[in-house]
């Protein structure tokens, strides 16, 4: 079965940020539920992190890295991306970040 990314948000000019899992997007901001939520970064040129604020009172756990608690007032955070795949005609590149959560994390686009 083939993922649907259905939430998204504009995370900076020309790059978008889609959701899968228990995630409910409102304007610039991603509430993110107990559970797997996967990340997927487009852009036209490789993003090796993508800023966010993350908020809430819960906590991502990133295979392979140490967990990032969330506080209520939240925290700007790189998040590390993982390349994913290129579309050869566009140059489109698709970056992703599978993670798990517990709690409730709140992910927002922070202001420049």
């Amino acid at each position: 079965m083939t993922p649907h990314f259905g939430a998204t948000i504009a995370s900076a000019p020309a790059v978008t940020t889609f959701f899968e899992g228990p995630v409910t997007v409102r304007e610039d901001e991603a509430r993110l539920g107990p559970g797997k939520v996967d990340l997927l970064v487009r852009s036209a040129v490789p993003m090796p992190s993508i800023r966010m604020v993350v908020g809430g009172d819960g906590r991502l756990r990133l295979p392979g890295r140490a967990s990032i608690i969330a506080r209520p007032a939240g925290a700007l955070v790189d998040l590390p991306l993982e390349p994913r795949y290129t579309i050869r005609d566009t140059g489109e590149r698709f970056q992703g970040l599978a993670m798990k959560v517990e709690g409730e994390v709140i992910l927002r686009v922070p202001s420049e």
